[in-house]
């Protein structure tokens, strides 16, 4: 395996790495294959122009021509159109759109092109660049799966889901070609499906309310009554209390002592998906709605899971402890390895990539 091969599958990339986002907008990935340019032109028709967020547009294009696509939607709507050639920094109200014969990440706010990496032709494109975009952009990162053929973008869904993002499928009745967009439905992890033409009202919903919203300190209360601050937030205090009481009483999980600031960042996700300003609004909502504790179960246990996960440790098998099993094994021996708990499958897949290589 190459370096530019390493470098398109690790996520985080080995140092210096991504540099985290400072942007204060929404940015949109979006993914489709060519059949999805009917779904994506009703979107960009539908969204306002005006709208304060940033859209990533991420196609399975043919490597043999030049595409057409940013002048067809220029056609579109009065944001700029601009195909990506260079790095460029991330604009408000700015639709970007991949070029042939690259990848493209996000890192800072800017857009960087990375030569394609296609093994077998299959197509990477779209999950490549959500997960930059998750890595990146964290809470303020959106994913949306339109119209086309095959599962790209599934995994770069869940890890949108992952960093704490909105992940948006278009429905399947809406879809031209919908194994894409039912691919990502599969993964359990989409919090909103719709048409194409109905979801730029709802991301700016989302986006407005995103900048509303108002959370417990992350620090947790004993801390903050050690050091004789005064608790501003008991109201809040308590309703955090109760949601971790009501989920509980729901399905059995305590969450008590999971990291504060993990909790609050899982329940800030609910609070954007309904629209809500506080805890003690979700609060509310979950009494009302019971059914809600599963959706708060689920962004709780979400996994996390990366190809080359920890680097050390994958060169460490690479260099040392690969080469030495097939040194001590006889030829006609059989090698089998056993990943325990791989979520997604992205360490059991790196291993396999490594056995491979030895193999070669």
């Amino acid at each position: 395996m190459d370096d530019n091969e390493r470098t398109i599958l690790a996520f985080p990339p080995p140092a210096p790495g991504y540099t985290p986002s400072k942007l204060p907008f929404f940015v949109v990935g979006i993914g489709a294959s060519a059949g999805g340019l009917v779904a994506i032109s009703r979107f960009i028709e539908a969204m306002p122009a005006e709208n304060g967020m940033a859209f990533v547009i991420v196609v399975h294009l043919s490597p043999k021509h030049e595409s057409e696509l940013a002048a067809i939607l220029q056609r579109k709507t009065r944001m700029p159109v601009l195909q990506v050639t260079e790095t460029v920094p991330i604009e408000a109200n700015h639709v970007y759109i991949i070029p042939p014969k690259n990848n493209l990440v996000m890192n800072d706010g800017h857009l960087q092109l990375l030569p394609i990496v296609r093994p077998n032709s299959q197509h990477g494109e779209i999950d490549l660049f959500l997960r930059a975009l998750a890595e990146v952009h964290r809470e303020r990162a959106v994913g949306i799966i339109f119209s086309g053929a095959g599962a790209d973008g599934a995994v770069g869904i869940a890890r949108i889901k992952e960093k704490g993002g909105i992940a948006i499928a278009q429905s399947l009745d809406d879809a031209e070609y919908d194994s894409m967009p039912r691919s990502a439905i599969n993964t359990g992890l989409i919090d909103i499906i719709l048409p194409a033409a109905e979801i730029p009202p709802r991301l700016i919903a989302l986006a407005r309310n995103a900048g509303q919203i108002r959370l417990p300190d992350a620090t947790p209360a004993q801390s903050r009554e050690s050091s004789g601050e005064a608790d501003v937030n008991s109201d809040a205090e308590a309703a955090l209390h109760e949601i971790m009481k009501l989920l509980r009483q729901s399905t059995g999980h305590d969450f008590r002592y999971y990291k504060r600031a993990t909790v609050l960042r899982r329940i800030e996700r609910r609070l954007q998906i309904h629209g809500m300003p506080d805890v003690i609004a979700y609060q509310n909502f979950l009494e009302q709605h019971p059914e809600e504790t599963g959706a708060l179960l689920q962004d709780m246990l979400i996994s996390v899971t990366n190809f080359f996960r920890d680097r050390a440790a994958s060169e460490a098998l690479e260099r040392e402890i690969i080469p030495a099993i097939f040194e001590a094994a006889a030829p006609t021996e059989q090698i089998r390895c056993w990943s325990v708990a791989c979520a997604t499958g992205e360490e059991a897949y790196s291993i396999a990539m490594l056995l491979a290589d030895q193999n070669a």
